[in-house]
């Protein structure tokens, strides 16, 4: 597997949070420099861009489920947990799996599922399903959907929609600009 250099990493970093396209349901929306696109499920739509991950809602908003998408440097399963981790913690999560993760293939690509049964800092409990992907290019997708522990509703059915709909192109595409702002 590639090792990447750290320029390289800021300047995808640089380019998803500058030029992510938005869409709405039934869109695909796209991470154009890591080459990565995804279509949004039925009754949901793309809410917010931060950085490198796309926050999807429902029409019951932030008090309903909510998915989180993202690509990242993933090049086993132990980086998209790492990065997995990271995202718990920014939303103030804890959690444990409850149950083995499940290893399949998704477009030909390598990726494993993970159901977590978590809580926020008050104490509020959430469902989590979790798919990671491996692409051929050393490059990952982790799709995280969280819902609260008394309306799980289809979220697993969702996810796993959702991260089958991935699209990859190539590898990743540094955007010109941030390179050239790094020299």
């Amino acid at each position: 597997m590639r090792r990447f250099p750290a320029a390289l990493l800021v300047a995808l970093a640089s380019a998803a949070s500058a030029s992510a396209q938005i869409g709405g349901a039934g869109g695909r929306p796209t991470f154009p420099a890591w080459s990565m696109s995804y279509a949004v499920p039925a009754g949901w739509q793309l809410a917010q861009q931060t950085a490198r991950v796309h926050t999807l809602l429902t029409a019951a908003g932030a008090q309903g489920p909510v998915i989180y998408v993202g690509p990242g440097m993933h090049q086993s399963f132990n980086d998209a947990g790492a990065d997995l981790n990271k995202g718990f913690n920014a939303l103030g999560l804890s959690g444990m799996p409850t149950a083995q993760p499940t290893s399949m293939t998704i477009g030909g690509m390598q990726a494993m599922t993970a159901d977590y049964l978590g809580q926020n800092q008050m104490g509020m409990q959430y469902q989590a399903r979790v798919v990671s992907v491996l692409t051929p290019h050393g490059t990952g997708f982790l799709v995280l959907g969280l819902a609260p522990a008394h309306q799980p509703g289809e979220m697993r059915s969702v996810v796993d929609q959702l991260a089958q709909s991935l699209h990859v192109t190539g590898p990743p595409r540094p955007d010109p600009q941030a390179v050239a702002a790094l020299r």
